[in-house]
């Protein structure tokens, strides 16, 4: 198995045997940049997946910063050793993740508020017709700030509970590489291969919400408009 990831990853990684981990002796599909930065994508999806951290302000910022580090680290300004670089990659990763699953969490929210939102009120306007009241003709927020996964005291656990997972899993991947042995080398191997998985899917994903974005623009440029 790992013979064959190895092949696939080749069109992407330089796999240096001097840079890639070995456990065991056997050495892994690619260096351990790529190897922390895949396992870090394939753990952040998860957690995105499962916690569902507002994605916004601060936590924005710092996962901006992760990909920043990339820069002297990437074009080795900075001296740097196996744990090193297996740690910028897992920053790398969730940095990545986070800001490629952006986009995709705006769609599903829009869609939740749609499909949960009440049904409002109406009042009659001139000609028989009614039309629907909102929050704010009341001096209320809108509906899109009225979630109630916003105001949950577990909505406001999650992003420490988040960043308490990343950094509680940075040394597990050197300290796998260094101390296990065959099985820790076909488990990296298994979670390298899924984090590839979640980067491709979220790059499809984003593709997708671009070219249809794109196409419903087309479609309002091209549409015929009403004459008075």
């Amino acid at each position: 198995m790992i013979e064959i990831l190895g092949h696939w990853f080749a069109a992407v990684c330089g796999q240096n045997p001097g840079h890639t981990w070995a456990p065991g002796g056997i050495l892994l599909p690619c260096c351990q940049r790529c190897a922390g930065l895949y396992v870090g994508a394939g753990l952040a999806a998860l957690l995105h997946l499962g916690l569902r951290p507002r994605l916004s302000g601060w936590f924005l910022q710092i996962h901006g910063a992760f990909l920043l580090t990339m820069v002297p680290f990437g074009f080795h300004w900075v001296a740097q050793g196996p744990v090193l670089r297996s740690l910028t990659g897992v920053l790398f990763g969730f940095g990545i993740v986070t800001f490629l699953w952006l986009p995709l969490s705006q769609m599903i929210d829009r869609s939740e508020v749609r499909n949960h939102q009440p049904s409002l009120p109406t009042a009659p306007v001139p000609g028989g017709s009614h039309v629907p009241l909102r929050p704010s003709d009341f001096g209320l927020p809108s509906v899109f700030d009225l979630r109630t996964s916003d105001f949950t005291p577990s909505h406001w656990r999650r992003q420490p509970t988040y960043f308490l997972i990343l950094v509680g899993m940075l040394p597990l991947l050197p300290i796998a590489a260094t101390l296990g042995g065959a099985f820790a080398a076909y488990s990296l191997s298994a979670l390298v291969f899924w984090g590839a998985l979640v980067l491709a899917a979220l790059v499809a994903g984003n593709v997708s919400l671009a070219m249809l974005g794109t196409l419903r623009r087309l479609q309002r440029l091209t549409r015929p408009h009403l004459q008075p």
